[in-house]
């Protein structure tokens, strides 16, 4: 399995053994991020930690053999993804509703990794699934455009802006 970062990793091991200590360590801030069990039960453990940015992230297990009586450490290692970050610029957030276009442009990013899905809320119930977005509003209102992106590996992020569409001023 793998995570992303600014995330909570949370990991259940299946059928622990006994008088094992658990813990996951992240290299990139070189400490421990949960030593403490969260919960045990006889058949699993589970641990939970925050990730805070993609690096060498490791389970730990710590025992002593019972052929050795030497204290051991044996690893899994945790795979932990950049999040993408989404961005995106408009020509305007606010027009009047007689002839409104939004033309919408996506400027998301993400390190060492591809962005493959795009979504776009406009406010009103209406979305779109590409990268970038043409708009036109029917009735006059602020509503909030929202866009989410998601990476290669599930990470997503998303950023919003509120859009206003406005009756023409009457001029006597």
């Amino acid at each position: 399995s793998f995570y992303c970062d600014s995330t909570i990793v949370d990991v259940t091991i299946v059928n622990p053994e006994r008088d094992v200590n658990y813990f996951i360590y992240d290299s990139s801030l070189n400490k421990i991020i949960s030593n403490q069990l969260e919960g045990q039960c006889n058949d699993s453990v589970m641990l939970k930690g925050a990730v805070v940015s993609p690096a060498d992230v490791y389970l730990y297990a710590n025992h002593t053999s019972a052929q050795t009586g030497k204290f051991l450490d044996t690893m899994a290692s945790l795979s932990v993804h950049y999040s993408p970050v989404s961005g995106f610029w408009i020509n305007d957030s606010l027009e009047c509703l007689t002839n409104n276009v939004f033309y919408i442009y996506d400027s998301s990013n993400v390190l060492y990794d591809s962005i493959v899905n795009y979504y776009w809320s406009f406010g009103n119930g209406q979305t779109n699934l590409t990268r970038n977005a043409v708009y036109s509003y029917n009735d006059s209102g602020t509503y909030i455009l929202q866009h989410v992106v998601k990476s290669s590996y599930g990470c997503s992020d998303t950023s919003s802006i509120y859009i206003s569409v406005i009756h023409p001023p009457i001029i006597s």
